[in-house]
């Protein structure tokens, strides 16, 4: 299956990172198509004078104003975690963004009453809006720039924190001077509003201000190609900035019907990416939930498995410790030796089959673990692991039922082995002492179908893919005493994969289970030549 979204190993997953659905592309067409739409609706009364919006006003620019402080904050706190410069960068526009309209607000005339502001020249809001205005765009234009430029590469912690640290000091800083630019105590600005009944801004400014905001549109739409949440909501909050002011240059003077339509555009601009960024906020949280629950469940498991290997480990020893000190300190016949002696190699067999397990536990988790291929008789292989092993010690208790017709497969013998050993053993230790286990083959198309069928305890239905689950041990009531570590059918599991082949299990709790093994014939040649990390492999059912 092809992966979305695949991320440089070091790089932390953010909004940046976060690729779009189809249907968040679509909700954001429709948006970008409404925010037109009314904008072209309100076009022909643009102009047209509505009602004093003093109260309105404020609760708009509050409203921005909030959503602003909110939206840097959060990006802030994005960029100390990914340090990626691009988001101090945008981060900054909107605290920016946010501490302008503050100024902005104060200096408005119908919400501060008085004819002037610190003695200041009549024209300072409109000097605010225009710094407002010129200051947002060629902020985005940096964040185009800078994400264009540098993409994910990341900066390092020490600076990171220093930027962290100095930015949202130095941007209050700049907005004190724009401030005290603005108020203008010495006038020497140049006239900036038409001497009209109703001022507007003088031509070239106007002008200035269109072109620098619709550049910043066609930037962010243009070159802000990776298809991430952050940017597909950027896009549309530059694109209701670039209505705002379109409409605010045309309408001309506050408390229009185009003075509202703007007003309403600047507040989507403000609230959209902190939409976005709370919503996208919410799912990381939910998914960090669930990782760690899975984390804390793999711990747990991994808990259990740590103690049945030291409780396998500490009951061979004890015996290995045991019988050795006897054969030390008696005198013992031969008889007594040969039994003592042979125990002792039972349990450090035993010892030495757990080690193996982990070591090709971890070889496979790891993606080291070597095969080598050759052509394999599988119904041969078969009758020589059951007469070699188990036909002394269990004279007719394992039945054989093969396929004759089942060709030469494409495999690695001795891991082939290790699955038909260990689904045996399996086999045989939760079934009844004494009851026969079928094992057999069949040929079906391309693949060679193994079963090992057995009449034991069985498996609840709810655990069936738990078996095959690393360091895990499904425990009913009947098999909590049974030894063993569980280790056994993940192995299995992924030397079956390793052959491209998939293997699952049918069980009845209390009749007995089958697990059945599907190997192709011939395993795709580009798997052939080399080991393929356990995390890499799909699971087929």
């Amino acid at each position: 299956m092809k992966e979305r979204n695949r991320l440089p190993p070091n790089e932390i997953q953010s909004l940046t990172s976060t690729n779009t659905t189809p249907f968040q592309n679509h909700i954001a067409m429709v948006i970008g198509l409404a925010l037109i739409l009314i904008c072209a609706i309100a076009l022909p009364y643009a102009t047209d004078r509505g009602p004093n919006g003093a109260l309105f006003f404020f609760i708009s620019t509050f409203l921005a104003i909030f959503a602003a402080l909110m939206t840097s904050y959060l990006l802030f706190g994005q960029f100390l975690g990914t340090h990626l410069p691009s988001l101090a960068v945008l981060g900054s526009a909107y605290l920016y963004t946010g501490l302008m309209n503050i100024v902005y607000l104060i200096a408005f005339p119908d919400v501060h009453r008085q004819s002037t502001f610190l003695n200041a020249n009549p024209y300072i809001s409109a000097w605010l809006w225009i710094f407002l205005q010129i200051g947002y765009p060629l902020w985005i234009l940096l964040y185009v720039f800078i994400d264009r430029r540098y993409g994910t590469k990341q900066l390092s912690s020490r600076f990171t924190k220093i930027l962290v640290f100095f930015l949202p000091i130095t941007l209050p800083l700049l907005i004190v001077l724009l401030s005290f630019i603005a108020i203008d105590p010495y006038h020497i600005l140049p006239q900036i509003l038409t001497e009209n009944s109703l001022p507007v801004l003088v031509l070239p400014a106007r002008i200035f201000l269109f072109g620098l905001n619709g550049l910043m549109c066609i930037s962010a739409f243009s070159l802000l190609r990776h298809p991430s949440i952050l940017h597909l909501w950027l896009r549309i909050s530059t694109l209701a900035a670039f209505i705002n002011v379109s409409f605010n240059l045309y309408s001309g003077a506050r408390y229009t019907i185009g003075w509202y339509v703007s007003r309403i555009n600047g507040l989507m601009a403000a609230t959209l990416v902190l939409c976005a960024l709370v919503y996208e906020v919410n799912k990381l949280y939910m998914k960090l939930s669930l990782q760690n629950e899975e984390l804390a469940r793999q711990n747990r498991i991994q808990s259990d498995f740590l103690s049945v290997v030291g409780h396998e480990f500490r009951t061979a020893l004890t015996s290995i410790v045991g019988f050795s000190e006897m054969m030390r300190e008696k005198e013992l016949k031969s008889p007594d030796v040969q039994e003592y002696a042979g125990d002792i190699h039972s349990d450090a067999t035993r010892l030495i089959r757990l080690i193996n397990d982990l070591l090709d536990l971890e070889r496979m988790k790891s993606g080291r673990m070597e095969m080598t291929w050759e052509q394999v008789e599988i119904n041969a292989l078969i009758q020589e692991i059951v007469s070699r092993t188990y036909f002394t010690s269990l004279p007719g208790q394992i039945q054989i039922k093969l396929d004759p017709d089942i060709p030469p497969l494409q495999g690695d013998r001795d891991k082939l082995t290790q699955v038909i050993t260990n689904l045996l053993n399996n086999a045989l230790k939760y079934s009844p002492e004494g009851d026969t286990i079928l094992i057999g083959s069949k040929h079906e198309g391309n693949t060679a179908h193994l079963f090992v069928q057995d009449s034991g305890i069985g498996i609840p239905q709810e655990k069936l893919e738990q078996i095959f689950e690393r360091y895990a041990r499904v425990e009913t009531g009947a098999s909590r005493y049974i030894g063993g570590t569980g280790l056994g059918l993940p192995i299995v599991r992924q030397i079956v994969e390793m052959h491209q082949g998939h293997i699952y299990v049918e069980s009845t709790l209390g009749k007995g289970s089958t697990f059945h093994v599907i190997l192709p014939i011939s395993p795709r040649p580009e798997t052939v030549s080399k080991a393929v990390p356990v995390a890499a492999i799909s699971h087929p059912r």
